[in-house]
């Protein structure tokens, strides 16, 4: 998202609900860009004008073969930025998960990991 948009966005809309995977490697593998670039640090820019603009969001975090084992760390790593909720969903099998070759959760690390990060 540019820095207009997010502009626009902190302006006009109160309920904001951000897709982010979790830390810079998680993000960046499971979220490039178009041009195959990392998208953490767009994210974060976009973080920041939310909360210059005193903007509440929610997170919502897609759970893949690459960060099941790691939920825990991203409930954590969300926790800093002090989102009003946070939402781990298993990845679905979609036309960039094929190009990229990223792969849904196994569903019982899934499972063991959401009921850990949910303690958190």
């Amino acid at each position: 998202m540019s820095s207009a948009n997010a502009e626009w966005i902190a302006k006009n809309i109160d309920d904001i609900n951000i897709s982010f995977d979790g830390p810079r490697d998680i993000q960046d593998f499971q979220r490039p860009t178009r041009r195959d670039t990392g998208s953490f640090k767009t994210v974060c820019n976009s973080l920041d004008i939310l909360k210059k603009n005193k903007k509440r969001f929610h997170f919502r975090g897609t759970i893949t073969d690459y960060s099941q084992d790691r939920m825990p760390e991203i409930v954590e790593f969300f926790s800093k930025f002090n989102p009003i909720g946070i939402q781990l969903e298993p990845m679905f099998i979609s036309t960039r998960s094929i190009k990229t070759d990223i792969k849904n959760p196994d569903d019982q690390a899934f499972v063991n990991g959401f009921i850990e990060a949910e303690k958190m």
